[in-house]
């Protein structure tokens, strides 16, 4: 048996991956005998990672089959924002090769050094919002030059975070997987939603929109070290990943996202300051995102909130997905936090339903 059949083999590569990868190396000069292919760790998705490992350096394989019958496909959008973001200034993977009927893709190695690892090898306060400086400033710079010239037809699945989208896919996960499928709380989901519906409406009307990631947290964004110099962390080039699902949204959701990420469970203090960061950053270059900050930021970091339980309920309970049920104490801290800090009488229902997922939570240990 020959090294490729081996390697392929122990990852667990598709046939039509592997005739992709032959054809695209022996195109770079590389006959099979001088690469290894390993797989990495997934996601919640269903995509899956290779390492390639080539003389001189590294690739990385992206196998995302495309569910027939759409139109526009996850990797249509991945293809095409990856292009978009690196055209105004967002550093992203570079894509080598691509199969777009298959679901294939060479990328650059970005290398292993996420942004929640940086955060777990050091409790320094300073140290870390130095490191979410560098991050928020790459935000900026998706937020201002990304949504402008966005073809929003390329998006895959909703051009826009719009009202039925918050209700459906966060507020309704919410309550589907997380209240009722990990919790077995019995509810009216429907009292809840006539509820928060005027308030989703409104603050999405009110949001100035920009480019959206919408999965903007530690575990896909990535750091590279631009110096040598021991314990020079803040110098740092940012890469950002899994953008494919980009649309246009209020500002405040990929920050909430980025601050309230239940994977490094930051600081009051730090989180604090990087607000102030941002704001500070924003002020000349997106002065309404500011003006609406107070009023806005809250409830859109609510919502993402109720889907990041959701999730992880789905990933870690039903699905048996390692890497998820764990952060769910911190998430549900998030949502406790976010509901105490706003005042609107719609959020009542809500807020009971919480108070017996606290008690349910507890009864657990």
């Amino acid at each position: 048996m020959d090294e490729l059949k081996q390697t392929t083999h122990l990852a667990k590569l598709r046939p039509e991956g592997t005739a992709f990868l032959r054809m695209f190396l022996s195109g770079q000069g590389l006959p099979q005998n001088q690469w290894q292919v390993m797989p990495l760790a997934g996601d919640g998705s269903g995509r899956s990672y290779f390492r390639v490992t080539c003389p001189g350096g590294s690739l990385i394989l992206l196998d995302h089959p495309s569910p027939p019958g759409t139109k526009i496909t996850e990797n249509d959008s991945f293809d095409y924002l990856a292009r978009h973001l690196a055209q105004v200034g967002v550093a992203v993977p570079v894509i080598y090769g691509r199969d777009l009927k298959q679901g294939l893709f060479v990328l650059e190695d970005l290398g292993d050094r996420h942004l929640i690892h940086a955060v777990q090898e050091t409790r320094d306060m300073n140290q870390i919002i130095s490191l979410y400086r560098s991050v928020i400033d790459v935000l900026i710079v998706m937020q201002t030059r990304a949504g402008h010239s966005l073809d929003r037809t390329r998006c895959f699945d909703t051009p826009t975070y719009d009202p039925e989208l918050v209700i459906e896919r966060e507020l309704g996960y919410f309550l589907r997987e997380f209240a009722v499928g990990y919790l077995g709380l019995e509810l009216s989901g429907e009292v809840i939603t006539r509820a928060l519906r005027p308030v989703i409406g409104q603050t999405i009307k009110q949001s100035p929109m920009v480019f959206l990631h919408r999965d903007f947290q530690s575990r896909n964004i990535l750091l590279q070290k631009t110096s040598n110099h021991v314990g020079a962390e803040d110098r740092v080039r940012v890469r950002v990943i899994d953008f494919q699902g980009g649309r246009l949204g209020p500002p405040y959701y990929d920050l909430a996202a980025l601050l309230n990420d239940p994977y490094t469970d930051l600081d009051s203090a730090v989180k604090d300051a990087l607000v102030e960061y941002y704001l500070d950053q924003v002020a000349g270059v997106m002065p309404e995102v500011k003006a609406h900050f107070a009023a806005l930021y809250p409830l859109v970091a609510l919502f993402r909130n109720l889907q990041v339980l959701g999730a992880f309920a789905y990933l870690g309970h039903k699905l048996g997905k390692p890497g998820f049920k764990e952060h769910i104490p911190a998430a549900f801290r998030n949502l406790v936090q976010l509901l105490e800090s706003i005042h609107l009488p719609e959020l009542g229902p809500l807020s009971e339903l919480v108070a017996q997922a606290a008690l349910v939570l507890a009864g657990r240990g």
